[in-house]
This record gives structure tokens, C-alpha cells and sequence, in this order.
């Protein structure tokens, strides 16, 4: 799923009222019943039970999935930073020689 196409979901999640059932949020991510299910299991997706029934706070979703995208922009953004100074100072042996495994051990964050 795209990063714009995640931003629409967000939209969409913003001006939904009611709660998500299981099928719906798996036919929003595109993911088998039994996926989502085990997500909320784990607590990677925020869900709450009505009697014997799952549901899926839309808004509390939509924040979650803002964050994960403004993280993604986030380190996108230092990724082209790190890529034009690498650019301006013509230093492309180094990047060869970490995807070689020559620099082992060298953290590149």
C-alpha cells in the first residue's frame, strides 16, 4: 500500500462515525479475516469487543496509521538528505563498500 493510498484511508477512517468490523478492515487492508484477527490479537491494530463481536475504533486506527506514515515521511526525508550529501561529496565508494559487507559492524543511522 502506497503512502498516498494510506493517507486516503486515514481520511476516509476520520470521517467514519461507526466502529470497523473485522471484515471490513480486512477489505480496507487488503489482508484475510484471519490476519486481521491475529493483529488485533497482538495489539498492532486498536480493537475493542461488543459482546462476542470485534470492532475497530476508526479514529484511534487513523492515528495510529498517521504516526507510521509520518515516521516512514520522517526517515524518507533523512534517507534524501544523507543521499545528497553523499552526492555533493562524490563519496560513493563508501556506499558500495557498506552494501559490500566491508564495513561490518558500522551502524549507518
Amino acid at each position: 500500500m502506497s503512502v498516498q493510498e494510506t493517507k486516503s484511508i486515514i481520511g476516509a477512517l476520520r470521517l467514519r462515525l461507526q466502529p470497523l468490523n473485522v471484515k471490513e478492515f480486512s477489505w480496507i487492508f487488503r489482508v484475510a479475516e484471519d490476519t486481521a484477527l491475529k493483529w488485533i490479537r497482538e495489539g498492532r491494530v486498536p480493537a475493542f469487543r461488543l459482546g462476542k463481536t470485534v470492532r475497530i475504533d476508526p479514529h484511534l486506527l487513523a492515528d495510529m496509521l498517521q504516526r507510521e506514515v509520518s515516521d516512514w515521511e520522517a526517515k524518507q526525508e533523512l534517507l534524501d538528505r544523507r543521499l545528497k550529501i553523499i552526492e555533493k561529496e562524490g563519496n560513493w565508494a563508501d556506499i558500495a563498500a557498506h552494501f559490500s559487507g566491508e564495513r561490518e559492524g558500522e551502524d549507518w543511522q
